[in-house]
């Protein structure tokens, strides 16, 4: 079983949405103030749900779908995707997984970039923190393939993998339907040497098989290494198995 300090190591990583070209500062505010990245967000109160035996229960369908669509207005109308955030914000979080990092927690950072010389620059900065790098050649929710560069995993591993602090590099696949059938995908995966690969728990619209979870396991050199599953919880696809025929961006809502 995984230590949920070390859980709480990939999500801190993964929820700030560290890279090392990039990441935020807070800003102090009011007691009780709703703040996304360190911006103030008017706070809107929903409709309680009618009392049951006098007590009011929270409606957690309507607190989550408002979190997102909160989150959702922040992304449109914050930075492009690429710019980097300002040099306060990125020190305040750099400043937030050191402190993981000094506590034992393992802390991943995720970079997207198709030139080489910003992947090694990449890896370099967030080697000297102690921080597990990866650089995607497509944004995480698109990420349809390997990395082309390098062609062999940063600090690869012969060793078998039982434990996220014997990590050393790692891959994430979102969406695997382009590299054809599952057993094509697993084979491809398989075919690598990462000592932790996180994956969709769909392939297309169809969940993966015992079997392609326990290839996934194995690394090109036959040791053991980490599977992970990848839950979004903020965006929908149309790849996905839930998706149906008729709907649309924005239909239904």
């Amino acid at each position: 079983m995984v230590n949920p300090n070390q859980l709480f190591g990939i999500a801190l990583a993964f929820a700030v949405t560290l890279s090392v070209a990039g990441a935020a500062s807070a800003q102090q505010g009011a007691p009780g103030q709703v703040r996304i990245q360190g911006v103030p967000v008017e706070r809107q109160t929903p409709v309680p749900p009618a009392p049951v035996g006098g007590v009011g229960l929270l409606d957690l369908r309507e607190e989550m779908r408002q979190l997102i669509q909160s989150i959702s207005a922040f992304a449109r109308g914050d930075r492009p995707f690429g710019m980097p955030p300002e040099e306060e914000r990125q020190q305040f979080l750099l400043s937030m997984t050191d402190f993981a990092v000094r506590r034992g927690l393992k802390v991943f950072t995720v970079d997207y970039s198709g030139n080489r010389q910003t992947v090694d620059e990449a890896f370099k900065l967030a080697s000297a923190r102690k921080y597990v790098s990866l650089v995607s050649p497509v944004p995480l929710a698109d990420t349809n393939a390997l990395p082309t560069y390098p062609r062999r995993p940063f600090n690869e591993n012969p060793k078998s993998i039982l434990s996220l602090g014997q990590v050393r590099n790692y891959v994430t696949i979102r969406n695997s339907q382009p590299f054809g059938t599952e057993a094509e995908f697993t084979l491809k995966m398989h075919d690598t040497n990462y000592d932790m690969v996180v994956v969709e728990v769909f392939h297309g619209r169809r969940p993966l098989s015992r079997r392609a979870v326990e290839t996934l396991k194995y690394k090109k050199i036959g040791t053991n290494r980490l599977v992970l599953a990848y839950m979004d919880v903020g965006s929908a696809a149309a790849y996905h198995y839930y998706w149906q025929p008729g709907w649309r961006e924005g239909s239904p809502a």
